[in-house]
């Protein structure tokens, strides 16, 4: 019976033999990736579109000729069609960036070439390199500052916040630096740029400070960002807001106004006048007439400031003109008063001198006297008895040089 027993299990050993013959020979027919090992490569994210990125091997014999293919949808990598020779290489599809994705991991199969079923499948990781590849960018969306107040102190911070970013890993980048272009208007003569944050290879913000008095509405400054390779410059507007600091100012005006007594009222009497205010934005300049002390008759009744339509909010024009009658005789002869220029907060004064001239506008008088007599045989040449007195009210004398002529045609005579 035991015989019996050892020539059974002799047959089912050489029964099954073919069988985990034929099994052992498909297994050892699956290829077998064995390099590299790790199995991963590094690739700088500067790389060009085509760049092969690595190669890769496994078991190869006379039954086993593996066919490589990336399982994993992707359309950074591509490894070419088992036919060609450089299957066993994995090549770049499109420009890596290392700031949106630094790591990928591919499975990659093996197939036997005539029987694909016979696979094995193993993960790759491809690292990116990081390089400095990114320029600085100005985070400041408006180009335009906050406004300033053009009383602003020297060494006085400008309220907006600088901010630049460096998408650079640290490593690969120096400090962020921010400068004044110099080469651009005399900007930089009024504002420098001071960093706020300490340094850093990711982050800059800083602030403009002013370096000296400013007087005009707008400054264009350009700033330049750089990470040690790569520099990004942007121009920035700074508004300076208009104050009524200034008082208003004459310009050229006349001191001294010589008028004749018989200047018709309404008349101008003086050349344009013009006052000027250095605010532009004060909306509101006014001339009008101040009178002095010591004048016999106030100026400001006599004379008018009128108003020329040319005027504009800081630059005003005008003219003085004659109210009322003057007499060279009668009236007084010389006034001064003021004129006084106001923006609604800073004013100005400017002294005016009137002089009356004379004129030749009266006639001469004869003054009321007896009659004259002389006899009647008085002979030629003989002086007529009583006074001949004339007057003339003009003073000047060049005005007085009377002269008396005999009218016969209006001469009578009585018996």
């Amino acid at each position: 019976m035991a015989h019996k027993s050892l020539a059974l299990v002799m047959l089912m050993i050489s029964v099954l033999n073919p069988v985990v013959k034929s099994q052992n020979q498909q297994e050892s027919r699956i290829p077998v990736i064995l390099a590299p090992d790790p199995f991963e490569f590094n690739v700088s994210e500067y790389q060009y579109t085509g760049y092969k990125v690595g190669s890769f091997d496994a078991t190869r014999s006379y039954f086993v000729l593996p066919c490589f293919s990336i399982n994993t949808m992707t359309d950074m990598f591509r490894i070419p069609a088992c036919t060609f020779e450089d299957n066993d290489s994995v090549y770049l599809v499109n420009k890596l960036d290392y700031e949106k994705e630094k790591k990928y991991v591919l499975q990659i199969k093996a197939a036997d070439f005539f029987n694909s079923t016979l696979m094995v499948i193993k993960n790759l990781t491809i690292n990116v390199l990081n390089e400095n590849d990114e320029r600085p960018k100005f985070q400041n969306t408006n180009l335009q500052f906050d406004r300033i107040k053009e009383n602003i102190n020297v060494s006085d911070r400008l309220p907006t916040l600088i901010t630049v970013i460096d998408n650079d890993d640290g490593a690969n980048s120096k400090n962020l630096t921010v400068t004044c272009d110099t080469s651009f208007q005399s900007s930089c003569d009024y504002f420098t740029v001071i960093q706020n944050n300490k340094p850093n290879k990711r982050k800059w913000e800083g602030y403009l400070y002013l370096k000296r008095s400013i007087s005009l509405q707008e400054y264009r400054i350009k700033l330049t960002a750089t990470d040690g390779k790569y520099s990004t410059s942007v121009v920035f507007t700074i508004l300076v807001e208009d104050i009524n600091n200034h008082p208003p100012k004459f310009n050229d005006v006349a001191s001294l106004i010589v008028i004749s007594e018989d200047t018709a009222v309404g008349s101008d009497i003086s050349p344009i006048i013009v006052v000027e205010d250095e605010d532009v934005n004060t909306g509101y300049l006014e001339v009008k007439c101040n009178s002095l002390k010591g004048n016999a008759l106030d100026p400001c009744t006599i004379f008018q400031i009128r108003k020329m339509s040319t005027s504009t909010n800081n630059k005003w024009f005008g003219l003085i003109a004659l109210k009322r009658k003057l007499d060279y005789e009668t009236s007084p002869r010389k006034f001064v008063f003021q004129l006084l220029a106001t923006d609604g907060k800073n004013e100005n004064k400017y002294n005016i001198t009137i002089l009356l001239e004379d004129s030749n506008d009266e006639p001469p008088s004869f003054v009321p006297s007896k009659e004259w007599s002389i006899k009647e045989n008085a002979k030629p040449g003989t002086f007529l008895e009583g006074p001949l007195e004339i007057s003339d009210l003009d003073e000047t004398p060049a005005f007085s040089n009377i002269t008396l002529t005999c009218d016969s045609a209006n001469g009578k005579s009585t018996k």
